[in-house]
């Protein structure tokens, strides 16, 4: 118990995932007789319920990070890069895939760049970039009523590809969430086409 809770408190992570803790201490706690993170949750409220907010997957030791989610969203708002999945894997031991898109779902400034996550805080476009990629997307639809966004971020790519590395835009699926979180009010997104509005 002394060990998980040094554990708890000496990282720098202010939620951690029961299953996370669980894969760390499993060995000696399948000796003890816990051998699944539910009835480690169980006892880690017994013994701590007085230090930490303990729920059915995490812990939090701080009460403004009552949910992971919101841990996973603060943490990706601060980082002056895109975060990698492998980043909050790490940043977050026990996560899974599906946290991660939970906490990004739910949160309409977290933009996804292909598995690598940034806040649109961080993005670097002055209105003029704005206008181009807006004006873009009209020459594509200009003669159609669908394109792919492909063409899009092929043609940007040789146009002005300073806009997609300043934004670190790596590829369509990068450019078509950007261009969504951007344009989601006047045109139909369905990745990976863009529409006008019916």
């Amino acid at each position: 118990a002394k060990r998980i809770y040094d554990y708890v408190e000496n990282n720098s992570s202010p939620v951690l995932m029961i299953s996370g803790i669980f894969s760390v201490f499993k060995q000696d706690l399948v000796a003890e007789g816990i051998d699944n993170k539910y009835l480690l949750q169980r006892v880690l409220r017994r013994l701590f319920e007085d230090d930490w907010i303990i729920r059915r997957d995490y812990i939090s030791k701080d009460k403004s990070y009552t949910s992971v989610c919101s841990s996973i969203v603060a943490y990706i708002k601060e980082s002056r890069y895109p975060v990698s999945k492998e980043d909050l894997f790490g940043k977050f031991p026990g996560i899974t895939d599906i946290v991660i898109s939970l906490a990004i779902s739910d949160e309409p400034y977290i933009i996804n760049l292909f598995g690598r996550y940034i806040h649109r805080r961080r993005l670097t476009l002055a209105d003029t970039d704005i206008e181009y990629l807006r004006e873009t997307i009209e020459r594509f639809l200009d003669d159609k009523k669908v394109c792919n966004c492909r063409e899009i971020y092929d043609y940007i790519n040789s146009d002005y590809p300073m806009l997609l590395m300043n934004n670190y835009i790596q590829c369509s699926f990068g450019l078509f969430s950007v261009l969504e979180y951007l344009f989601k009010q006047q045109y139909n997104f369905s990745r990976p086409y863009i529409a006008r509005e019916m």
